[in-house]
C-alpha cells in the first residue's frame, strides 16, 4: 500500500518534509523557520511564537520592575520613618535641655533671694554661662529645623535660614547677647551653623556641624 506524497504549501513543486506544528500546513525544508522539541514551524507560526515569547519575557520584566520599585518604596519609607524619629528625638532633647536650663537659673535665683547671700559663682559668670547655654540651644533648634526641611525635601539642604521660616520655625533665633544672626554655610554635603560672637562666651568657636555642636574654650 502506497501513501500519497504531500507537497509544500508555498512551493507546489517541492516535496514536504513535515507539517507545521502551529497551523498543520505541509512545508518543505526551505520553509522551515524554526524547530522546537523536534517539531517544525512555518514562518508565520514561528513569528507568532517569537512574539508570544517576547510578550512573556516583557511581562516577567514588568513584574520584576514592579517588585523592585515596591522594594525601593518600602526601603525609602523606612528611611523616612527613621529620619522622622531622629528629628523628633533631637527636638525633644533640645526642649528638655532648655527646660532644665531655665529651671536651673530660676532655682539659683530663688536660692540667692531666700538666703540673701552671695553666690560662689559671680553674677557675671552665671549670666555668661546662661547665655552660652542659650546659644547652644539655638544651634540645636536651627539644626533640628534643617533636619525637618531635609526630610520633606528629599535630603536637600535649605539655601539659607530664611527658607526655614513659618513651616519649620516661627522665628529664627539670634545671638542672646548681641542679637546678631547665626552664620549658615553649606559645605561638603553637610552644613555649618556658627555663633557670630563666640568670644563673648569665652570660646574660640561655637558651631553646629551637621547636627553636632562643637566648641573650644579660650584658655
Amino acid at each position: 500500500m502506497s501513501t500519497k506524497q504531500e507537497y509544500c504549501r508555498n512551493h507546489s513543486d517541492r516535496e514536504a518534509v513535515g507539517v507545521c506544528a502551529g497551523c498543520g500546513a505541509p512545508i518543505c525544508q526551505h520553509c522551515i523557520s524554526k524547530q522546537r522539541s523536534g517539531k517544525f514551524l512555518c514562518f508565520d507560526c514561528a513569528l507568532d511564537s517569537s512574539l508570544d515569547d517576547f510578550s512573556e519575557l516583557n511581562k516577567k520584566q514588568r513584574e520584576l520592575g514592579e517588585q523592585k520599585r515596591s522594594e525601593v518604596a518600602r526601603s525609602q519609607k523606612k528611611k523616612e520613618k527613621k529620619k522622622e524619629k531622629r528629628a523628633f528625638r533631637i527636638f525633644l532633647t533640645v526642649c528638655l535641655v532648655f527646660i532644665a536650663l531655665e529651671g536651673g537659673v530660676l532655682l539659683v535665683d530663688y536660692y540667692l533671694q531666700q538666703k540673701d547671700e552671695s553666690s560662689f559663682i559671680s553674677s557675671h559668670e552665671m549670666e555668661l554661662r546662661y547665655n552660652r547655654d542659650v546659644s547652644v540651644n539655638d544651634l540645636h533648634v536651627i539644626g533640628t529645623a534643617i533636619e525637618m526641611y531635609q526630610l520633606h525635601n528629599n535630603g536637600e539642604l535649605p539655601k539659607d535660614l530664611n527658607s526655614l521660616m513659618t513651616e519649620y520655625v516661627q522665628k529664627l533665633p539670634t545671638d542672646p547677647i548681641t542679637g546678631s544672626e547665626y552664620a549658615y554655610v553649606i559645605e561638603g554635603g553637610g552644613y555649618r551653623i556658627e555663633s557670630p560672637n563666640p568670644e563673648l562666651y569665652g570660646l574660640r568657636y561655637l558651631v553646629n556641624r551637621s547636627g553636632r555642636v562643637y566648641h573650644e574654650e579660650i584658655k
